[in-house]
């Protein structure tokens, strides 16, 4: 069992303490993972609105936002050759965290794309999901 250790509402940076002020203030509740993910969405339009002084001409304009490394509250976050996000990826347990049961950090993998700890040839060489059916478990 891995340890508990923090609680991803505490992920320890600077980006996260901000984000989650902010939006306390503005909402008068904490941030939920949703939020944050909404948040990091418009971070991405909004630097490639940036980077293209306001032009959006379609792969152009996302060939820019796939080429950005942004700093956001779960850490830092870039993109793959096929869009997928390389970041932070947080296993979470549920924990007695201050008196409260919350979700907490149990253990952190750090940059790590869609295709997790294998190559992009090793993954798509592997048998997919859909022809795997009925082959995993005995009745």
């Amino acid at each position: 069992m891995f340890p508990l250790t923090a609680n991803p509402y505490l992920v320890d940076n600077p980006e996260n303490v901000r984000f989650k002020s902010t939006f306390a203030q503005k909402y008068g509740r904490r941030a939920t993972l949703y939020a944050e993910q909404g948040y990091v969405t418009g971070m991405v339009i909004a630097k490639a609105l940036d980077k293209t002084k306001g032009q959006i001409n379609g792969k152009d304009f996302v060939r820019v936002m796939r080429s950005l490394e942004l700093k956001a509250p779960r850490g830092t976050i870039k993109f793959d050759e096929y869009g997928g996000p390389v970041q932070n990826y947080y296993i979470r347990r549920v924990g007695m965290i201050d008196g409260v049961w919350q979700n907490a950090i149990a253990k952190t993998y750090p940059s790590l794309s869609q295709f997790w700890t294998w190559s992009p040839q090793e993954f798509m060489a592997m048998t997919p999901y859909a022809s795997m059916k009925g082959k995993w478990a005995t009745k």
